[in-house]
C-alpha cells in the first residue's frame, strides 16, 4: 500500500470545496503532503461537511487530535477551520518526512470552551483531562478519506493512520494494513483464562505459537488485550518469522484487566512478576515448551508496560533477560516529570531521571534491552537518554533510538518487530 496522500512539490488545486476538489481527494487519499524541502513537508487535514455549507451545517468546532503534535493538555486545543463558505474544515502544519502518527477528528454543534477549573494544578489537570476525553470519545471519528485501514485507540475510539514518505519501515505489517490478516489455526492462537491466587484476579491471555522446539524462545507482551484486538500482531510475527527475521518462537499476550489493575501490575509490581514466575509459566508450560535461557526470555512493554519490563530485567534477570521497551514511563512514580502545570506546554527536561534509573545505578544487573522513545514525547525522551546511559554505564548491551512519532500504538506495532530482530533475531547472541 501506497504512503496516504501524495508526495508532491505543488499545492492542491485551488477551487477548494468543489466536486472536482473533492473527487481528487477521494482518489488520492488525505491527509494531503506537500514536500517543502528535504527534510520537511506542509501537511493538509481535510474534514467534509456532511451538511454541507455554514448556512446549512450545525457544526460550530471540529476538534482534530494528532498524536504529539497538538496539544490536548493546552487550554487552547487544536480546531480545524472552515474554508470559507464552504463544505471543507482544514488543519494545516509542518512535519519531518520521516514521522508516523494517529490522528482523529471530533465535530461539535457547540463552540467549545475549556471550563474554569477549580481546585489544585492537578486537580485541575484531571478535570482537563476528562472534558477532553469526553469531547474526543463523544463524536470522535477516523478520517473517511484516509485509505489506510483506522484502528482502535486506547480509549476505544476509531483514528487514521498517517505514515509520511519516509517514516521507518513497517512491511510486516502489510497484511494488516490491506486487509488480508488471517487469523491463526486454533492450534496456534489460544485465547486462555489465568486465575492467580497471588494477585486474586483472573484474566485473559492469549498464546501464539509459530513453531519451533523446546529451546525456542518465549517472548511475554503486557497489555496483551490491545496487541490481541486493536492492533493483531498475529500476522506481523507470523511474516517476519516466515522469512527468517526472527526465530520460531512462543508469544504469551497479558491482559491489563483494567486501568485501575494495570497501574498497579506494571507500576514496579513485585506481586505481578512473582505470579507470572511461579503461576502464570507453570501454566504455561504444562501445554507448551519453551527455553529457560533468560536471554532468550523476552518481556515486551509499552508506556507502563515498558517500564515494567525494564523492572522484570532488574530484579530477575536469571529469568527475564531481555527487555523490549517503548516509551518506557521512566518517570514512574512521580507523574510531574511528564504532566506539566495546568495550560503550560509539556517541555524537554535534559538530565532527567526516574526512579528505576537510579535503582539501576545503585543495583545493576545484567542483560539486553531494546529500547524506544518517540521525537514528540518531550521530557520522556531526556528519561529514556538517562537510562540508556545508566545501563551502558552498568555494562548492559543496549539498542536505543528515538523514532519521529508519539506516544502512540501505531509507531509502537513496527518498534516490536524491530526490537524482537535485535534481541532474538539472527544476529542476537
Amino acid at each position: 500500500m501506497s504512503v496516504v496522500g501524495p508526495e508532491t512539490e505543488t499545492a492542491l488545486p485551488d477551487d477548494w470545496g468543489s466536486p472536482q476538489w473533492w473527487a481528487l481527494l477521494e482518489e488520492v487519499g488525505t491527509p494531503w503532503v506537500e514536500k517543502l524541502s528535504a527534510t520537511d513537508a506542509k501537511v493538509s487535514f481535510f474534514w467534509r461537511d456532511p451538511e454541507g455549507g455554514p448556512e446549512r451545517s450545525s457544526t460550530r468546532t471540529v476538534l482534530i487530535d494528532v498524536n504529539a503534535v497538538t496539544d490536548h493538555h493546552s487550554v487552547e486545543p487544536a480546531v480545524m477551520r472552515r474554508y470559507q463558505a464552504t463544505d471543507v474544515w482544514v488543519w494545516q502544519t509542518v512535519l519531518p518526512l520521516d514521522w508516523r502518527g494517529s490522528y482523529v477528528f471530533a465535530p461539535h454543534r457547540s463552540d467549545l470552551t475549556v471550563p474554569d477549573y477549580q481546585g489544585s494544578r492537578h486537580e485541575k489537570r484531571l478535570q482537563h483531562r476528562r472534558w477532553w476525553l469526553d469531547k474526543i470519545t463523544r463524536t470522535g471519528r477516523a478520517d473517511p478519506l484516509n485509505h489506510w485501514p483506522s484502528h482502535l485507540s486506547s480509549w476505544g475510539v476509531q483514528h487514521s493512520a498517517l505514515h509520511m514518505p519516509k517514516a521507518l519501515p513497517q512491511p510486516d505489517w502489510q497484511a494488516f494494513d490491506c486487509a488480508q490478516a488471517v487469523t491463526p489455526a486454533e492450534s496456534q492462537w489460544q485465547q486462555q483464562r489465568w486465575h492467580s491466587q497471588r494477585l486474586g484476579n483472573e484474566r485473559s491471555i492469549w498464546i501464539y505459537d509459530t513453531g519451533g522446539n523446546e529451546e525456542r524462545p518465549l517472548v511475554l507482551l503486557l497489555d496483551g488485550q490491545h496487541w490481541a484486538n486493536h492492533f493483531p500482531v498475529y500476522s506481523a510475527l507470523s511474516s517476519a518469522t516466515a522469512v527468517g527475521k526472527i526465530p520460531a518462537a512462543l508469544y504469551v499476550l497479558i491482559d491489563s484487566i483494567d486501568l485501575e489493575q494495570r497501574q498497579n501490575d506494571l507500576g514496579c509490581s513485585e506481586a505481578f512478576w512473582l505470579a507470572i514466575q511461579e503461576e502464570l509459566l507453570p501454566k504455561i508450560q504444562a501445554d507448551y515448551s519453551f527455553t529457560s535461557r533468560p536471554e532468550r526470555t523476552v518481556v515486551c512493554g509499552q508506556s507502563l508496560g515498558g517500564l515494567s519490563a525494564l523492572y522484570a530485567n532488574l530484579r530477575w534477570p536469571e529469568r527475564f533477560g531481555a527487555a523490549l521497551a517503548q516509551s518506557p514511563s521512566l518517570w514512574w512514580p512521580d507523574r510531574d516529570w511528564v504532566a506539566p502545570d495546568f495550560g503550560e506546554p509539556r517541555r524537554r527536561q535534559a538530565g532527567a531521571t526516574g526512579w528505576l534509573t537510579e535503582q539501576t545505578r545503585l543495583q545493576p544487573s545484567t542483560g539486553r534491552i531494546f529500547m524506544e522513545v518517540g521525537t514528540g514525547e518531550a521530557s520522556m525522551v531526556d528519561l529514556l537518554d538517562s537510562h540508556t546511559q545508566a545501563l551502558v554505564d552498568c555494562g548492559y548491551e543496549v539498542h536505543s533510538r528515538h523514532y519521529a512519532g508519539g506516544h502512540d500504538w501505531l509507531c509502537w506495532r513496527g518498534g516490536i518487530i524491530d526490537g524482537l530482530i535485535q534481541l532474538i533475531g539472527e544476529e542476537a547472541p
